[in-house]
């Protein structure tokens, strides 16, 4: 059964908001669609909803605005400015939203905590957007499987935090990678 394509709300107008999120969905819109934004900048945020075919009542100043609003979206990416990442996150999880949030979590560790403690307490969830394919090990990565010089495998690890959440951590080819460094 096909319910349709998610639809999203963007907080933050600027590379991830629009230029990630924003193009992918336009590039895709039988999985995602992006019906509100938020952004204090005018011209970035009426680009946005121009480019998505946004009505006014849903293009908003202030991420507050859109959050304290009836619920428009499915989900809401946060693309803000680090330092409003866990205010917004915490208020979206707070409305039940769930939540794409965009790297780092928050600046500081307290932030962090409180995001993870708004998450175990809310019907909605959140991931964080940290994509590492460009870092010099998965880069390397990348090229040895790409040439051959290693195969696939891959191990799994579940571990829960201080705040009862809990995760998997895979990891592939790092036996070969500690081989391939000391030839």
């Amino acid at each position: 059964m096909n319910a349709g394509p998610i639809t999203l709300a963007i907080v933050g107008t600027g590379n991830r908001g629009r230029d990630t999120y924003g193009r992918w969905c336009l590039r895709h819109p039988d999985q995602a669609r992006v019906v509100a934004v938020a952004d204090i900048d005018p011209a970035r945020r009426n680009t946005l909803a121009t480019e998505h075919g946004i009505v006014p009542e849903a293009a908003f100043d202030d991420w507050r605005m859109l959050i304290d609003a009836d619920r428009m979206a499915n989900a809401i990416v946060i693309a803000t400015p680090d330092r409003e990442h866990a205010a917004a996150t915490i208020a979206a999880l707070q409305a039940g939203y769930d939540v794409i949030l965009e790297k780092p979590i928050a600046p500081t560790a307290q932030e962090v905590h409180a995001v993870g403690e708004a998450a175990v307490h809310s019907t909605g969830t959140v991931t964080v957007a940290h994509v590492l394919r460009y870092t010099p090990f998965f880069s390397t990565v990348k090229r040895l499987l790409e040439g051959g010089s290693v195969s696939w495998s891959r191990s799994s690890t579940r571990s829960a935090s201080a705040t009862g959440t809990s995760r998997t951590a895979s990891c592939a080819a790092t036996g070969a990678m500690r081989r391939s460094r000391a030839r």
